[in-house]
């Protein structure tokens, strides 16, 4: 199917002004057109418990340095009725935290952990929507792919390792009608933390330098991070070191 044609099944549904809708959602839609996906799917499945188990052995390192981030993220929003979200790099639901009450609702989606949200398994979604773009991504009420997920309004956030291999996903879900406009950058300030936390772990012993353009930046979640070798070797540069210098990893 054809954007276009992808663009026309959503707009039949009565949905926003194509110049309002983000491009990140209508390539989702055409890869779920494309995937054979149903809009009107309501099977979720069941929880992989065991997947789940040797999935969050295989992401000991992201769930250590991102628990304290989830956790505290988490009060940020608490009563809101919002859940926050750890996903590991193939869309599966590590960790969450949430208000009961959206829990509850949140359960009949089978956003929970062992749940994988991989956009060929949900449709549109944060969660799997960001991994595809590898960018930070909100998607709002039905322009989720299946119908069952409108209620929700998502934001979420790739997170990276010191090499630049995508790592997982942090998201904030709520009830759509509860959607804070602010949930989009305390997921991406929050994967940053994370990855900031990923590298100086990962370059530890090494000669750690910072940098901004700007003086004042230097120290804030905006700087850059170098790894030096003793020998003086460049042995790692992130993300921000990359735009900053405008060099490719």
């Amino acid at each position: 199917m054809s954007l276009q044609e992808a663009r026309s099944l959503y707009f039949g549904r009565g949905e926003l002004p194509e110049a309002l809708l983000d491009q990140n959602v209508l390539r989702s839609w055409e890869r779920c057109r494309q995937a054979g996906l149903d809009p009107a799917r309501v099977e979720c499945g069941e929880p992989n418990v065991r997947g789940v188990a040797e999935a969050r052995e295989r992401n000991r390192t992201l769930i250590s340095h991102a628990q304290p981030v989830l956790e505290h993220l988490f009060e940020q929003i608490r009563n809101s009725h919002s859940m926050v979200i750890l996903a590991d790099a193939r869309g599966m639901v590590l960790q969450s935290y949430g208000d009961a009450d959206f829990l509850s609702r949140a359960e009949q989606v089978a956003l929970h952990p062992g749940a994988s949200w991989h956009e060929f398994e949900r449709g549109t979604n944060a969660i799997g929507t960001a991994l595809a773009e590898r960018g930070a991504v909100n998607v709002f009420g039905s322009e989720h792919f299946f119908e069952g997920n409108a209620f929700l309004t998502c934001s979420a956030s790739p997170i990276q390792d010191a090499q630049g291999r995508l790592m997982g996903v942090l998201d904030i879900s709520s009830d759509y009608r509860a959607f804070q406009r602010h949930s989009l950058g305390l997921v991406k300030m929050s994967s940053r933390i994370i990855e900031k936390r990923l590298f100086e772990s990962e370059f530890a012993h090494q000669g750690l330098l910072s940098f901004h353009s700007r003086p004042d930046h230097v120290g804030s979640l905006c700087e850059a991070l170098l790894a030096i070798s003793p020998e003086g070797d460049l042995l790692g540069a992130d993300q921000a070191a990359l735009e900053l210098l405008g060099m490719r990893r």
